[in-house]
């Protein structure tokens, strides 16, 4: 007999220490813990969640105050919150088989800022139309405010991958329109050299401008392949020494085949150019005129 009295004192021992470790965990889990009937006024604080929202809130030791804390929400959540933690739908979501009802709310705190808290009501027992509920309230602003971060950092990331496909999208647009002038004067004086095999002259003059094209043709290329440089929707300067003399004419070897079949006249006068040679990006500065002048040929 002793050892039966014993042994249930042991359980007892046992089932206290259980208890407190558990009420431990739940009491550090939840910023403010409290139970009530719903259709009383009766509401007892296990730990009280005042300070959450600043020491001018008042102490939730009644469903008057527990009313005063849910208005505390956000006007764009204030609806849904009502909606929610109204009385009747708590009844009925119980009714209908929930052991909870629960949201995320920002809340007004006595300082005019908002803090994130997440609200848990829980069926514990009671009169179905009067049910007894354990209230839980966590603070999660910090949550909200990385999650808040990290999906900022995402529409960030986002924008730049759109600005950098609109970026290629441009540049691949206007590069196709550049790459076309070059490939009409290659053709068109590969075209004139094989109808002209007899004239070495001819034939001399055609390949050159073949050649002063196809190079022009190959600095356009170099830059679509850079793709670093279409991602950030900007092309460096690549600065030599280059005689503007010979610019303007490789221009005008580049653009005369348009100007001859448009029927159109050129005329180029740099007999009062006072220094010839210059130092820059030749390439660019011809990709330049070259697109002024295709322009002003075909508009």
């Amino acid at each position: 007999r002793q050892m039966c009295i014993r042994d249930r004192r042991m359980a007892q021992q046992q089932k206290r220490e259980a208890d407190r470790r558990f009420m431990a965990a739940v009491n550090n889990f939840y910023d403010g813990i409290y139970e009530c009937e719903l259709c009383s006024k009766r509401v007892k604080s296990w730990k009280s969640a005042r300070g959450l929202l600043g020491m001018g809130a008042p102490n939730l030791d009644s469903l008057e105050n527990w009313h005063w804390f849910v208005k505390q929400v956000h006007p764009d959540y204030q609806e849904r919150s009502d909606r929610k933690f109204s009385v009747r739908n708590i009844v009925a979501a119980f009714r209908g088989g929930a052991r909870e009802v629960s949201m995320e709310l920002p809340c007004l705190c006595t300082d005019g800022s908002y803090r994130w808290l997440a609200i848990q009501v829980q069926h514990i027992g009671g009169d179905p139309e009067c049910p007894e509920v354990m209230a839980y309230i966590k603070d999660i602003d910090a949550k909200h405010r990385e999650e808040a971060a990290r999906n900022e950092k995402l529409k960030e990331a986002l924008k730049m991958a759109e600005e950098s496909n609109h970026a290629k999208s441009d540049f691949l647009s206007r590069m196709s329109h550049d790459i076309r002038t070059p490939m009409n004067v290659i053709i068109g004086m590969s075209e004139i050299a094989e109808s002209s095999l007899g004239d070495r002259e001819r034939v001399s003059d055609c390949l050159k401008k073949i050649h002063v094209s196809a190079q022009f043709l190959l600095s356009l290329i170099n830059d679509v392949l850079d793709m670093s440089k279409i991602e950030s929707g900007r092309l460096d300067v690549r600065a030599n020494d280059f005689s503007l003399s010979n610019l303007v004419q490789n221009v005008f070897d580049v653009c005369r085949p348009m100007i001859i079949e448009k029927g159109h006249h050129l005329t180029m006068n740099i007999s009062k150019v006072r220094h010839e040679g210059l130092y820059g990006d030749e390439s660019r500065l011809q990709q330049v005129l070259v697109n002024i002048l295709s322009n002003a040929v075909k508009y």
